[in-house]
């Protein structure tokens, strides 16, 4: 199993940010998204192809491989005689805090030329990622540089993000001489430190996003009511300023929200349904139980070819519009109706709430 830093290198922008957001997210649960679980399968993938062994994924999104293959073939483009890879590599900065490690997605040493490179995958398309004074890359290339002894004059940090347009394109590069890990390593320090801090100040901002602590920060809580009386206050009048500010928190405060529902949903899920609120179903959609059956339902009607969208049967939804409603008793009988999963809402909601221990079963 993968063991995680409370402040390791993907978080430093939100721990190094607001300290107090370490101590507030222990033993929060661990709530994974399918974005994320897309993206840990595209590093697995990546992996497996630099290490030889290329991927052949059938169930993989469309996408996917040939984007992981703009990382594959950016981090073997860049390679010479002589160079050396590390792929998925531990880095141990613990001289400088003991909670300090995690893992670089690819790294490559030029000796000819004395150069680091470190490289960073990001698979997702919603958020162009800078790489210019990269904190996350940084930590990286700092932990290599330790744990690896090399003889490093300059460094570069590449960010490879093909899903998400940026005006810089899909690989991203900045390079640096290694006196500037000197600096960054005094700054990490600091930064690690001040979250020992059992009263680390909390502070708003966009690394609110991936807190897994934003549902229960007071700070949150503030801010977000500090905006929502500035917005329905009217007699404050209009203010330019203002409303910079309070489109500047949109991103926070729809992370929050949204942080909020799935944690909540996940609560329910366990057995903890919050007061005033039930799990139902969600609006099945409908399938045909046996396609066969239809076929020769469609031919008897006289549907012929109509029934069908080259090569496939047309969906239930589809069906019911090209037929006489004469025979759409006889259509209803070939169709079942599954709910794709669960919704939480008010208990004032007109569907039945569903079983919670089924659920969690």
């Amino acid at each position: 199993m993968t063991q995680h830093s409370s402040i390791g290198a993907s978080s430093m922008e939100r721990w190094s940010n607001c300290p107090g957001s370490v101590a507030l997210s222990e033993g929060m649960p661990n709530v994974s998204s399918s974005y994320a679980d897309e993206g840990t399968k595209a590093h697995e993938y990546a992996e497996m192809w630099l290490n030889g062994q290329e991927p052949h994924a059938p169930d993989a999104p469309k996408d996917m491989l040939p984007a992981v293959k703009v990382f594959v073939d950016t981090v073997r483009g860049d390679m010479e005689e002589g160079d050396q890879l590390w792929v998925e590599r531990r880095v141990d900065l613990s001289q400088i805090h003991p909670k300090l490690f995690g893992t670089a997605d690819a790294l490559v040493y030029k000796p000819k030329k004395k150069l680091l490179i470190c490289y960073d995958y990001k698979h997702g398309a919603g958020i162009p990622v800078e790489v210019k004074d990269n904190k996350q890359e940084k930590y990286y290339a700092l932990g290599a540089w330790m744990n690896l002894k090399l003889d490093v004059k300059r460094v570069e940090l590449v960010v490879v993000q093909p899903r998400c347009f940026h005006s810089g394109g899909d690989v991203r590069r900045w390079q640096f001489p290694i006196s500037t890990l000197y600096d960054f390593a005094y700054e990490l320090g600091e930064a690690a430190e001040a979250t020992d801090d059992p009263n680390a100040p909390l502070k708003e901002g966009p690394w609110c996003r991936f807190c897994p602590a934003a549902t229960n920060c007071p700070e949150m809580d503030k801010q977000a009511l500090a905006v929502a009386d500035e917005v329905f206050a009217p007699e404050k009048g209009y203010d330019p300023d203002r409303l910079a500010r309070q489109l500047n928190f949109i991103p926070s405060l729809k992370a929050w929200i949204s942080n909020l529902e799935e944690f909540a949903f996940q609560e329910a899920n366990q057995g903890r349904v919050a007061p005033g609120f039930k799990l139902v179903a969600k609006a099945g959609r409908r399938n045909w139980t046996d396609p066969e059956a239809v076929t020769k339902w469609a031919d008897t009607n006289g549907l012929g070819e109509l029934a069908f969208t080259d090569p496939k049967l047309l969906s239930p939804a589809q069906m019911e519009k090209i037929i006489h409603k004469r025979i759409k008793p006889e259509m209803d009988k070939l169709v079942t109706k599954v709910s794709s999963g669960e919704d939480l809402v008010p208990e004032s909601d007109k569907r039945s709430a569903v079983d919670v221990l089924s659920v969690f079963d």
